[in-house]
């Protein structure tokens, strides 16, 4: 254990507090321990005198207690709720992966979209700029590029875009796209040119598509996926939304995309968008849990894997915008969030943006003892949740007494 800087709390420390009890856990990283609220004092106030771990335990008066904070300091370093100045543990953060939007038009109407693509309401990245930036990521070494829409084919100069980022980028190419503009000719085209795709279907059978997507996608799809097949391109995943609908279904996807050969992908609903306009018709209502199900060792093992992880890794990825702003996720788009432009990329001037836990800003949230518990992963699907308040307080009725049981035993 390195003890020779000061100790201080990570940047990703949260703590919450009850019944002189605190917890104290990593936002990232989803780890976190219980203690007394007279430690939590006694760590705080070393931490504010800018003691150095030797220096902290030298206050301890009896050899049980200096045992007992060893062990607590030990294993809040691990956990990464506190670091000591000037430590090399600390990795540097390295962005791995850009996903580029090449157009915001997209040729369904799909309901749930968060975006509210369609055919008229269309911007397009430009061609010159695109180019920079690719360039911009094969000097700098970045692993992943994805091009997304909108609908990325329904650009006509698309086989230009891909035919160029294939010849001048050397990392792995991935599209997205909901593959009903891909005919067996366009196929041929692209298999060579792209490494992974992506196709989001949102159902599990027939019916379910058409209710979101239109009718003769779930078939289209179907053919696609057999075509790319017969060309031995096998890294497709397809991905679902989970609706009111759909949320009851998720082994019926899992299965038909085993029969498929592809991997399955399910994604959380954000009432964002048309989705917002219909979250009678699609939004998944809340189920809460019946609490005497938890007890003894099930709910030991329920608190050992219960996750206080609220914010996702947003310092490796990029959000590339058809009007050249960027995020580091298309959930977080809007002026609290914005990194920079493309050309703040190219001079390597993009500014550094901490998501803050949506609790923490939300007034009836943000002093709740279970908040971190009840977000999830992802701060701009929790942007949309906690600010509509319908969904907030069912959210809350639902499962803040499973939380407290939990987290609290209370």
């Amino acid at each position: 254990m390195n003890d020779a800087g000061f100790i201080k709390f990570h940047r990703y420390f949260r703590s919450l507090n009850k019944n002189s009890r605190v917890i104290l856990g990593n936002i990232l990283n989803g780890q976190w321990i219980k203690c007394p609220d007279y430690i939590y004092e006694f760590l705080s106030n070393c931490i504010n005198k800018k003691y150095t771990i030797e220096r902290m335990l030298g206050e301890c008066e009896d050899p049980n207690t200096y045992e007992y904070i060893k062990k607590f300091v030990e294993t809040l370093i691990e956990i990464e709720v506190i670091s000591i100045e000037g430590s090399l543990n600390s990795v540097e953060e390295k962005i791995s992966s850009i996903t580029i939007e090449l157009t915001t038009a997209c040729n369904l109407n799909c309901i749930h979209c968060g975006a509210e693509c369609d055919q008229y309401k269309r911007e397009d990245i430009n061609f010159d700029y695109l180019k920079k930036v690719v360039h911009w990521c094969e000097v700098n070494s970045i692993d992943h590029i994805a091009l997304s829409g909108g609908e990325i084919l329904v650009r006509t100069d698309i086989w230009g875009i891909l035919k160029y980022v294939r010849s001048n980028y050397s990392g792995e190419i991935e599209i997205m796209t909901n593959a009903t503009l891909l005919t067996k000719k366009n196929i041929e085209r692209i298999v060579p040119l792209v490494n992974y795709i992506s196709i989001s279907l949102d159902g599990y059978d027939q019916e379910s598509v058409t209710e979101i997507r239109g009718s003769k996608v779930f078939d289209k799809v179907l053919k696609v996926i057999e075509q790319l097949h017969e060309h031995d391109f096998m890294d497709i995943s397809l991905s679902m939304i989970l609706t009111k609908r759909t949320n009851l279904h998720r082994k019926d996807f899992e299965d038909l995309c085993s029969s498929l050969g592809v991997k399955p992908i399910t994604r959380r609903l954000t009432p964002n968008g048309r989705a917002d306009k219909n979250l009678d018709l699609i939004y998944p209502r809340v189920k809460g849990k019946n609490l005497h199900d938890f007890t003894g060792e099930k709910l030991n093992e329920m608190q050992r894997n219960m996750s206080f992880k609220c914010v996702c890794d947003l310092s490796s990825k990029l959000y590339l915008c058809a009007n050249h702003e960027i995020y580091s996720c298309f959930l977080i788009i809007g002026p609290d969030y914005i990194k920079g432009t493309v050309d703040d990329l190219l001079l390597n001037r993009l500014e550094d943006v901490q998501v803050i836990p949506v609790t923490d800003r939300v007034e009836s949230c943000k002093n709740c003892d279970v908040r971190y518990f009840c977000s999830s992963e992802c701060p701009g699907h929790d942007n949309f949740v906690y600010n509509n308040e319908n969904i907030r307080n069912e959210l809350c009725n639902q499962m803040y007494n499973f939380y407290s049981k939990i987290v609290w035993n209370s």
